[in-house]
């Protein structure tokens, strides 16, 4: 369920409370068809013993009463195992379908697992195109509905008959949709195996609504052995009835037929008798068998050795095209190209990188790439940072796409005007810093800053500047000392050239930047690569010849200190933000960074002592991999080593982060990221608060929290149980227990259920969702 439904229900008006329902413990495999409405209890002589609230059977969570979240209308359809309605979203009075599948009619496991695979199949497939949208699974002691999108259009055969001509043009059209739901379902690792007329629906009552694929009941996902099918769908996408668009309901040409099913000389078409969707119960639902027969169906293994390929992204291929319109070439890589793409919903424009995987011969290379999305995904939303939309694979190759930054390369701009003051140079190099300032507080080293990976967000003269590139990125690891020889030659600090290296290098490369700004040339260069890396380790830095004489004491004790040969005494990106130069003036001046850090610790300061024990228990049990980079920003706060963030060291972190809080607002986030109250923050407080917030409120992730105060698995958490896990953190006084039983307890049943612990554990993520998806 949607964290705007779970806003709307739980916030504005307590009222209306989902109900979680009580259940009997009964399993659908032990239902005859005489009492298949009559749930019988397993405990006792025919005695019906009544549970806690507990998780459903089939989707594995509580049972909730969809009553209480839609308004059930007219039934649509019937099937096998359930009817279909028209249901009303009473929140928002939005309308969908609301498909509602008979636990009692679910007599075998197998059957139960293939509502719970649709389940999956909906949620993998939904917001593809040509697909319907899934809006999400509830189950109660009867039925598991499935909700999704209203198609209003009815049924595409009905909508054939009823138009009584088509050209073949029109069927082009039609058909075009229908093997382009086949070929998206293919490249998202599923098989539909049930493709007929009923289920292909209008979206719309009009000419030109979109066909939506439906019922997925018998989909499964594509195993590693039968991947060759895949490409079915591929090869006729190519074939020529698969026209633009736009030309797809001209008038025929004079070499066009036009199939008239009302005229002559064509007799009437007389459709064959077909069941309904009333009558489809009858009709034989899973895979046809052959009791009397030794045919069988079997799927050979592909004999491509590009088909066999491992996937990189471990997660099943996706036709590109499908989602983005790829257009003209942006630019050109060892590992692959950079297009300008257009995504088909939105008309948005992206930048698309596509690696192949040809070309990545190593797992090395394999590894770089996943690394490159981790980190990209890590640090979009950081100022001066591209913003990440999403990583896609297909057979041939990974695609990255990206915010599109149309102001061009920042080395063109520099070009282009040939010279800039102190005062704009100052301007833009504070970017710059602020990138590198970021990414290591962040825990990311990038180990390529030069200016053709910087471009113009857009075209206008003070157009923000954007880090694309982070294909050589790392993140940090205390105490590691890195050996790799990367980057580009005029921007290597010497300790790379020794293969003994670590963050400062990026300030480094900063520097070198600066210089060009200032002066136009690299202050290290040669004919060769081998005589710029010589003169690299030479050091000789000419700060007197012209243009030197003219330009400020302050820039040139700046480009000094970033260019210190002995790592151990260079100045950081923080201390280079505090530079006077830095400060320097009109534009040099500009309002400082407000890190993610600052942000999720303010939205931190308003949770009830409860969620926050919820959060710190969940971050507790997250991966290493899920707090890459938090480790780092801790670590840099944390100047004494103690395992523990003072509030001076808080104060000081948050400076140079570039906050400008005063001290009164700096203890607040001080006493609110103390959760223990000892007067510092450990390394799991600060995790708690400073983690993006998706990763915490993923429902798996709350079920675990839920269990946690939960000690007796009763579906509810009482007082005594509250206490018990608060006084586990020395927060369990009575005052506590009784604010946060007047918080979340909002049915004042004097517990807390499922329900509304999930409730208390998203109020208020939905902002902080939005503030931090990029746009």
């Amino acid at each position: 369920m949607g964290l705007g439904l779970f806003k709307a229900l739980f916030c504005c008006n307590k009222a209306r409370e989902i109900e979680i329902m009580e259940s009997w413990e009964s399993s659908p495999e032990h239902s005859s068809k005489e009492d298949s409405g009559k749930r019988k209890a397993v405990a006792g002589v025919g005695e019906k013993k009544k549970s806690s609230p507990q998780t459903g059977a089939i989707l594995g969570k509580p049972y909730v009463k969809i009553e209480q979240i839609y308004e059930m209308k007219k039934e649509l359809g019937s099937g096998q195992w359930g009817v279909t309605y028209l249901c009303v979203e009473k929140t928002t009075q939005r309308e969908y379908a609301c498909k509602s599948i008979a636990k009692s009619k679910l007599l075998s496991e197998q059957e139960i697992e293939d509502v719970r695979r649709e389940v999956m199949i909906l949620q993998h497939l939904s917001g593809q195109p040509n697909i319907v949208e899934f809006r999400g699974a509830y189950e109660d002691r009867e039925q598991v509905h499935l909700v999704m999108e209203l198609c209003s259009g009815g049924e595409l055969f009905d909508r054939i008959i009823a138009k009584g001509n088509y050209s073949e043009r029109e069927a082009a059209t039609v058909t075009r949709q229908i093997v382009n739901a086949v070929h998206v379902c293919h490249f998202m690792g599923v098989m539909h195996r049930d493709l007929k007329p009923e289920n292909f629906l209008l979206a719309t009552n009009t000419d030109d609504a979109p066909v939506k694929t439906t019922d997925f009941g018998l989909s499964i996902f594509i195993e590693e052995e039968a991947e060759n099918l895949t490409h079915q769908a591929e090869s006729l996408h190519k074939q020529t009835l698969f026209i633009p668009m736009g030309h797809c309901f001209s008038k025929p040409r004079s070499n066009e037929i036009t199939i008239n099913y009302d005229s002559p000389p064509h007799h009437r078409y007389e459709p064959r008798p077909r069941p309904r969707t009333t009558q489809q119960h009858h009709q034989p639902r899973y895979p046809y068998s052959y009791p009397n027969s030794d045919t069988s169906l079997s799927i050979a293994p592909s004999s491509s050795s590009f088909g066999d390929q491992s996937r990189i992204l471990e997660k099943p291929y996706f036709d590109m095209k499908a989602l983005y319109t790829l257009e003209r070439e942006l630019g050109r890589g060892q590992f692959g190209i950079t297009r300008l793409c257009i995504e088909k919903t939105t008309g948005r424009k992206y930048a698309c990188k596509s690696l192949s995987k040809r070309r990545l011969t190593k797992t090395k290379q394999i590894d770089d790439v996943k690394r490159e999305i981790l980190i990209l995904q890590h640090l979009s939303g950081q100022p001066n940072i591209v913003e990440f939309k999403g990583a896609y694979e297909d057979l041939q190759n990974v695609h990255l796409v990206m915010e599109l930054c149309l102001g061009g390369e920042l080395f063109d701009r520099i070009t282009a005007k040939g010279s800039y003051s102190e005062s704009e140079a100052a301007s833009i190099f504070r970017q710059i810093v602020n990138v590198v300032h970021a990414c290591h507080f962040m825990g990311v080293m990038h180990r390529d800053l030069k200016p053709e990976n910087f471009l113009l967000a857009n075209k206008d003269p003070k157009a923000p500047l954007k880090a694309i590139d982070f294909g050589l990125s790392v993140f940090i690891e205390e105490d590691k000392v890195y050996r790799e020889l990367v980057g580009s030659a005029y921007y290597v600090a010497p300790e790379v050239l020794k293969k003994c290296y670590g963050k400062e290098i990026d300030v480094w490369s900063a520097g070198i930047i600066l210089y060009i700004l200032l002066s136009g040339v690299p202050p290290f260069w040669a004919e060769t690569e081998k005589g710029i890396f010589d003169s690299i380790l030479e050091g000789k830095l000419d700060l007197e010849n012209a243009p030197w004489p003219s330009i400020s004491a302050a820039a040139k004790d700046l480009i000094r200190k970033m260019l210190t040969r002995d790592p151990k005494k260079r100045i950081t990106a923080a201390e280079a933000l505090e530079h006077p130069w830095m400060k320097e003036g009109g534009e040099a001046s500009d309002k400082p960074i407000d890190n993610a850090v600052l942000s999720r610790m303010k939205q931190f300061r308003a949770m009830n002592k409860m969620k926050k024990l919820a959060l710190k228990v969940i971050a507790e049990n997250l991966s290493e991999e899920e707090i890459k980079g938090l480790k780092q920003m801790f670590n840099n706060m944390d100047t004494d080593r103690s395992g523990t963030i003072t509030y001076e060291e808080l104060k000081s972190g948050l400076t140079k982060l570039g906050s400008k809080l005063n001290e009164y607002e700096i203890k607040q986030l001080m006493e609110a990221a103390d959760v223990d109250k000892n007067g510092t923050i450990d390394y799991q407080e600060f995790i708690t608060a400073t983690i993006n917030r998706h990763k915490l409120e993923k429902e798996e992730n709350l079920y675990k929290a839920f269990r946690y105060f939960d000690k007796d698995n009763s579906g509810y958490i009482t007082r005594e149980e509250l206490r018990q896990a608060l006084t586990e953190y020395q927060m369990g006084d009575e005052a506590t227990i009784d604010e946060v039983i007047d918080d979340v307890d909002t049915d004042n049943d004097g517990r807390i259920n499922y329900q509304e612990f999930v409730a208390m554990m998203r109020k208020g993520i939905l902002d902080i969702d939005e503030k931090e998806k990029p746009r």
